[in-house]
């Protein structure tokens, strides 16, 4: 018999960095760092489309940024499943907005960092937002359906009885799991089976005035063997 705990909120998971910090530190191969650090210092209103139509329509977009060395914001990445008329707003008022950049071992790197546009009938509210917890108005998602992960050969093999893996995941506005990474690798198959099990996992996605919007969470899989 397997447990499963879902773990929801910030991607930050108490007494988990310490072990998996390096780990997360690892560069893709455009030297972009994925996790951590960058913040935004300023971020400047979006301008709302000309078309009339559009000033009641509530929309978030989301966006994924690189954000350079030097703190200038650069490749930039619709993260919402479908595109939408204020997509190019949304992009001019991050590209205006001023970032500090992240720091590894002292010096300035480039990271990926998401953040929020929310077009919600005010325009004093089309402000980029880098983080929704604690934000009024916004709920977490949760799970509506979770699917039980595989205790699997190799661990019962090597004698495992207990495991944690922890996932960090971006629960798209539709509710799916996407962008899927195991924080903290543990071995013995149990990784591939926790990925495997939370690739299946459904969620009521997080909402921002009634709209859903993408948000990153973390998915701890506990494994017991009986």
């Amino acid at each position: 018999m397997r447990k499963i705990v879902l773990v929801l909120g910030l991607l930050v998971v108490a007494g988990t960095l310490g072990r998996g910090q390096r780990l997360m530190w690892q560069p893709d191969k455009d030297g972009v760092y994925s996790m951590g650090g960058a913040k935004l210092i300023q971020g400047l209103p979006a301008t709302y489309p000309s078309d009339p139509s559009l000033a009641k329509v509530k929309h978030v977009v989301a966006l994924r940024v690189v954000i350079g060395a030097d703190g200038t914001p650069g490749v930039i990445e619709r993260v919402n499943a479908h595109a939408s008329p204020f997509d190019d707003a949304a992009i001019a008022a991050v590209k205006a907005s001023q970032f500090s950049p992240a720091s590894y071992k002292g010096s300035s790197v480039p990271t990926r960092l998401i953040l929020w546009v929310p077009f919600v009938g005010d325009p004093k509210l089309a402000v980029p937002m880098a983080a929704l917890a604690g934000v009024k108005g916004v709920s977490a998602p949760f799970p509506v359906n979770s699917v039980e992960a595989e205790f699997p050969e190799q661990a019962r093999k090597d004698k495992v009885q207990t495991g944690m893996v922890l996932i960090h995941m971006l629960v798209t506005d539709e509710g799916l799991p996407s962008d899927m990474r195991v924080l903290v690798p543990v071995g013995h198959g149990l990784d591939e089976s926790a990925l495997k099990a939370a690739g299946e996992y459904r969620f009521a996605p997080a909402k921002f005035h009634g709209v859903p919007v993408p948000q990153e969470i973390t998915v701890e899989v506990n494994f017991e063997k009986y």
